[in-house]
């Protein structure tokens, strides 16, 4: 932890070790406890001084967190491998048949590296594999990835997928993942606000009992959710339906629900 320096001096004297570990190892706790920690120093405090020999209100926030790339992703779970995100900052279903690109394809990429032909010149959409793109509809990875094929290896029913959906207030249903009347699970780049709704709609239908938790885990997959973040939010879902069921009337849980999602960082 590094803190900032007055006046803008660099020096190690600012720099402090907080945790030691392996490097393989989860830092998710590690980073979570740490963070909790200089969430605590925000709230304003009388702290003594000691080059004014005084208490004085004090208070700190939080600059920026920096990590390299493999610890980020582990920490974002949105860069880590899976079946529907295996290329960075997408959630799109991929087999081998979309992603990335068939033989043909790929060699025609290593002889534009050659020079051999020039790239400029046009040639048809391939009919087998995305070849990396994502952005076009006529590509496989748009046309090919109906539910019934995402979904069909699922254990539980032919089509895991929820097709119930309850009415969220304030939450819209996110880009390309709609709930009833979804035919395909369409790429999309992943973007942290439309992660978060995507956990809210789906703590939504858990806590009020709509969904069971294979739909709760396939919906979520969809978005390129870690298996980590997807079983806290499961938990906590499950923990607040308990308080919920105490509750009189729809309206009241409804209400004390929306509070809780509005305020709380799931």
């Amino acid at each position: 932890m590094t803190v900032a320096a007055p006046h803008g001096k660099r020096s190690e004297l600012y720099t402090f070790v907080i945790a030691i570990g392996p490097s393989k190892a989860s830092h998710h706790s590690v980073v979570a406890h740490a963070l909790r920690e200089i969430r605590k120093l925000q709230t304003p405090k009388l702290r003594y001084c000691g080059k004014t020999n005084t208490f004085i209100w004090t208070a700190f926030k939080l600059i920026v967190y920096l990590s390299d790339r493999p610890e980020r992703s582990h920490l974002t779970f949105t860069g880590l491998l899976g079946t529907f995100s295996k290329r960075f900052q997408w959630a799109a279903y991929v087999d081998e048949e979309t992603l990335p690109s068939c033989t043909a394809c790929f060699m025609k990429r290593v002889n534009e590296v050659f020079g051999i032909f020039s790239s400029n010149v046009t040639t048809p959409i391939c009919p087998v594999c995305s070849d990396w793109d994502y952005n076009n509809p006529d590509r496989p990875a748009w046309t090919k990835c109906t539910l019934e094929k995402v979904f069909a290896s699922h254990d539980k029913q032919s089509r895991a997928y929820p097709d119930s959906a309850e009415n969220c207030n304030d939450y819209s249903v996110p880009e390309n993942r709609a709930i009833t009347e979804l035919t395909h699970v369409r790429p999309v780049r992943q973007k942290f606000d439309w992660l978060v709704v995507a956990i809210k709609v789906s703590f939504w239908h858990i806590a009020l009992g709509r969904w069971f938790k294979y739909q709760f885990v396939s919906y979520l997959r969809t978005f390129g959710i870690n298996e980590y973040v997807r079983e806290n939010c499961y938990k906590s879902a499950k923990s607040l339906r308990v308080e919920l069921n105490k509750l009189g009337s729809e309206a009241e849980k409804r209400t004390k629900l929306l509070s809780f999602l509005t305020q709380e960082t799931l």
